[in-house]
């Protein structure tokens, strides 16, 4: 991404609001086992208008490429606190969501998804530009590749990615947020939880 501070928002927004969409819809399946099913129409109703607020998030941040010159928007910066592990530390990922599953490994803020990960076939309107970019070479490479699932891709040999949220929405096929959304395997934390008992 540019030094383009707005933009950089735009995209930690996009990721934040996905991650708790796919969280609300998780309670309501939860929900559904209970047979509440007015507490999981409120659910859906919130989820509705969420997913409506992230197009709406999309098609500003859409706007703002396309009406400012990349000057304009370089004069705008943001500088994010810098998530990492210890440099020389490897931690093991695993992530889930709806039916892709992954592991994958991280060090620093280097995130490698591994061989024999399965990735959501289908990608969404919030995906990020670049993601999407590289779902579609890692198709053409053989990469990703088709399987059992019709709603999945197998990962055929390990992809890097510079940061845990593009390595996650390279899972997911949506915008969603890769500290909240990885988890540290063996310890039950997600990797920002983990993060945050280092400091």
């Amino acid at each position: 991404m540019d030094d383009d501070g707005v933009q950089t928002a735009f995209e930690l927004i996009l990721e934040e609001i996905g991650s708790v969409s796919k969280e609300l819809k998780e309670s309501a399946k939860r929900l559904v086992d209970k047979d509440d099913f007015d507490s999981v129409s409120a659910l859906m109703g919130t989820g509705k208008r969420l997913d409506t607020f992230q197009l709406k998030v999309k098609a500003l941040q859409k706007e703002w490429v396309e009406a400012f010159d990349p000057g304009t928007r370089g004069r705008t910066h943001y500088e994010p606190v810098a998530f990492e592990t210890a440099t020389t530390q490897l931690l093991q990922l695993t992530m889930t969501y709806a039916e892709a599953w992954a592991e994958a490994d991280c060090i620093g803020r280097e995130v490698t998804i591994l061989a024999g990960s399965f990735v959501r076939k289908q990608t969404f309107e919030s995906l990020h530009a670049n993601v999407l970019q590289r779902r579609k070479d890692a198709e053409k490479k053989g990469i990703l590749v088709l399987c059992n699932n019709p709603e999945l891709l197998e990962v055929k040999s390990a992809a890097a990615f510079t940061s845990p949220s593009a390595a996650a929405q390279f899972v997911a096929g949506c915008s969603v947020s890769g500290p909240r959304e990885w988890q540290v395997k063996g310890k039950g934390v997600s990797l920002k939880h983990w993060k945050a008992k280092q400091e």
